[in-house]
């Protein structure tokens, strides 16, 4: 399946975070949301962590690592 296909080539591992990912914890989302012109195709598809799931669905990676920076700065 795309599923099981995806996430061997992300080694079993969050698209955004790199933590391990198991059948209870995970969710599939766009690497370039709808709101930004992606598609939904399998290419275009990531394995991530059900728990930032509403982060990804609205942020590419580049603009999620610019919030992890900000959140850094505020809280050290």
């Amino acid at each position: 399946s795309d599923f099981r296909e995806i996430l061997r080539e992300q080694e079993g591992r969050c698209y955004v975070t790199g933590r391990e990912l198991t059948g209870s914890n995970c969710d599939a989302e766009l690497k370039i949301p709808l709101t930004q012109n992606g598609k939904v195709e399998k290419e275009n598809v990531c394995l991530i962590l059900d728990s930032i799931r509403e982060l990804k669905r609205y942020h590419t990676l580049e603009e999620i690592v610019e919030i992890a920076r900000d959140i850094i700065k505020l809280h050290g």
